[in-house]
């Protein structure tokens, strides 16, 4: 697993019940941000992103997205990044969740779409 900006075309696959401590512990601190409710360089429906590919053999390597959407700071305007317990998970097939869900190993924190 390595971080990616190849994202492009990834969409909702599944969600996580999860703390925000739980994911940086798994997967790091974000690779995308949010520092401020004003700071346009990003879309308002989300605080944080993390981009991960997972290498396999030939073209069969997965991309996989973990971000918020509307329900963090930058949506509603309370808050803290800390606090969301629901994330999404995004990618360009089923293979993205259940990726995610080999590094979350506890089966009661995935959420299916």
């Amino acid at each position: 697993m390595i971080p990616t900006t190849e994202t492009s075309g990834t969409c909702l696959q599944g969600s996580l019940n999860i703390t925000y401590e739980e994911l940086t512990n798994i997967f790091g601190e974000p690779h995308v941000k949010r520092t401020a409710p004003l700071d346009t360089q990003f879309d308002s429906k989300t605080d944080v992103e993390w981009h991960f590919i997972e290498e396999r053999n030939g073209t069969d390597n997965v991309v996989f997205t973990i971000y918020n959407w509307k329900n963090g700071p930058a949506y509603t305007g309370q808050g803290e990044v800390e606090t969301i317990t629901r994330w999404n998970v995004g990618g360009h097939n089923a293979n993205a969740f259940d990726v995610v869900k080999r590094y979350v190993s506890n089966p009661f924190k995935w959420l299916s779409i």
